[in-house]
């Protein structure tokens, strides 16, 4: 795990580079040590690789990755019906499935993730930083609802000790589910609303805080996802109707990290962030972790979090991430609404060899180092296949070929695609 977090760089161009503003510095034409070499990135177009040459695994057969950008999976999805990209990296549309299994030589894979779909508590800012009021939250969402009507069944509720349960190894199994602990009861919502002061004292329809004060709050979501788009109306709803105002604001990507990044927000959608490891409840959840965006601290947790990491033996390491998931279950820094099924789509029109596995989508490195291109494989076989009977009908044993391919080989040739970049593949000319 330690392996996977370290990352090899050129010294040449990061040396120089202040540590205080590495999260600023555009790194326009970037250096890794992987199988493909960044060509060119025209924004709002598409980003090229080119296949490594010296890659210490041997050259990929690809000659090139182009991953042309492409704002949300509708417009995705036709590119890949037309035949313009090879893979989707983003899940398709779920009423899109059908479509997708009758267009020939398109397959579908689908992936649980490890993460979730997720929303911050901004615990800095009144009432977010009540317990109360975060468990009223989970009270005003019908989760049930967003499984099966939002994502169409293609997802599992959201752990309230963010472990999902096909982390069997980490899962807490004693864990209660959020419907169970939490279940969608607006008059319960109310009832924590006002256990917190957070009542409406003059009469408006609209709480205010415990001074009087009239209060607003906003949730923001990423606008490219109509699926958290959806259930994040369906929270703004669902609190209006017990009095909070409420603004709800869907936002493209940058916009949207910049108020995470900030610190600029009351609540806030995002996704992502899973690992094989329970050492990702530390990077989420302790007082000084990466990724705990909403600067919820809960006392005792961060001594466990640390203390997790530490522990060599297994069963003692596991007493303690379920302890941690309890204590989670119990303070809900934040709403895990669900582990989504993502739905992968690609296609073996042009390529062949293509690596899927249940943690991983299509588009994967196992993929990148396998795939073959069916045309040049197809040609040399027909040389190959040509070469065999000239031998065997030639009555001379000096006739020979120049050639030395080798059945079932192919050369190298090209891919397209990404995450909201899908990916094509392009032969050898």
């Amino acid at each position: 795990m330690i392996a996977s977090s370290i990352y090899i760089v050129p010294k040449h161009l990061w040396e120089n580079v202040d540590k205080n503003s590495i999260l600023q510095y555009k790194n326009e034409k970037p250096i890794g040590s992987g199988p493909f070499i960044f060509v060119e990135h025209k924004p709002q177009q598409y980003y090229k690789l080119k296949a490594n040459p010296n890659y210490h695994l041997g050259r990929p057969l690809i000659d090139e990755i182009v991953m042309p950008i492409i704002s949300n999976p509708d417009a995705m999805l036709m590119a890949f019906k037309k035949g313009e990209v090879d893979v989707m990296t983003w899940s398709i549309p779920y009423s899109s499935i059908p479509q997708v299994e009758k267009i020939p030589d398109a397959h579908l894979h689908a992936v649980t993730e490890f993460g979730a779909r997720f929303m911050y508590f901004n615990c800095q800012r009144w009432p977010m930083s009540e317990v109360k009021f975060r468990q009223a939250v989970h009270h005003a969402i019908n989760q049930t609802e967003v499984v099966k009507v939002v994502y169409q069944g293609h997802a599992l509720p959201g752990s309230l000790g963010r472990i999902p349960p096909t982390l069997k190894e980490w899962y807490n199994p004693n864990l209660p589910s959020k419907e169970e602990k939490y279940p969608f009861n607006l008059q319960k919502a109310a009832q924590l609303l006002d256990e917190i002061g957070f009542k409406d004292v003059d009469g408006d329809g609209w709480r205010e805080t415990p001074d009087g004060s009239d209060i607003t709050l906003t949730i923001y979501s990423p606008s490219y996802d109509p699926l958290r788009v959806r259930w994040g109306q369906m929270i703004a709803e669902n609190l209006k109707k017990i009095g909070v105002n409420v603004k709800y604001q869907p936002l493209e990507w940058t916009t949207l990290s910049n108020y995470l990044d900030s610190g600029n927000f009351d609540m806030l959608i995002i996704g992502g962030i899973g690992s094989l490891d329970p050492d990702i409840l530390r990077m989420l959840f302790h007082s000084q972790g990466g990724w705990n965006e909403g600067h919820c601290v809960i006392p005792g947790l961060d001594e466990l979090l640390d203390k997790q990491r530490y522990t060599v033996d297994y069963e003692k390491r596991k007493k303690i991430v379920y302890k941690i998931q309890e204590i989670l279950t119990e303070n809900v820094p934040l709403l895990n609404m669900v582990h989504q099924q993502f739905i992968f789509a690609y296609s073996t029109k042009n390529w062949e060899g293509w690596v899927l596995s249940d943690i991983m989508g299509p588009d994967n490195w196992f993929s990148l180092m396998n795939l073959y291109n069916k045309e040049i494989n197809k040609q040399q076989s027909i040389q190959t296949s040509e070469v065999k009977q000239s031998v065997s009908s030639s009555t001379s044993t000096k006739s020979q070929t120049p050639s030395e391919s080798k059945g079932g080989i192919c050369g190298p040739a090209s891919l397209i695609g990404l995450a909201l970049l899908p990916i094509i593949l392009r032969k050898r000319k």
